[in-house]
């Protein structure tokens, strides 16, 4: 099975461990919010880093990004 999986994305180890595009970019923005709550970042700024995590997982996967 997990070899299985291994080929179904791509050769990608890494995407193996996050089940879907629409997970990543959960988790990130969960991560953006917490930053933003506690005062890390600017609230101005979370919307970039939530787009840019979508790019890049979009880039990285090969458009598997649902």
């Amino acid at each position: 099975m997990a070899s299985e999986h291994f080929v179904a994305r791509r050769g990608r180890p890494w995407l193996a461990a996050m089940p879907s595009g629409a997970g990543y970019v959960n988790a990130v923005t969960a991560a953006v919010n917490s930053l933003v709550s506690e005062r890390y970042m600017l609230a101005s700024d979370a919307a970039g880093a939530i787009a840019s995590a979508k790019a890049w997982f979009t880039q990285a996967s090969g458009g598997m990004l649902p």
